[in-house]
């Protein structure tokens, strides 16, 4: 499991949904789905942006289990 995998797993076990989400760090819901389906990666600043909304790690999000 990767980061789509593991965004779509801590955002929606936080109660956020991708429009929220994508509202918290400034881009767009498309981006956050094209991250959880695996089309595209993220920016650093933007993996970034994301931990911090979801209060999480960045290792949190890109581990592979």
């Amino acid at each position: 499991m990767g980061i789509e995998k593991n965004l779509k797993n801590i955002r929606k076990n936080k109660g956020i949904s991708q429009r929220e989400l994508a509202a918290l760090i400034g881009v767009t819901p498309q981006m956050i789905s094209k991250i959880e389906t695996n089309s595209n990666m993220p920016a650093f600043k933007t993996l970034v942006k994301i931990a911090e909304a979801l209060k999480c790690s960045i290792d949190e999000l890109v581990r592979e289990v």
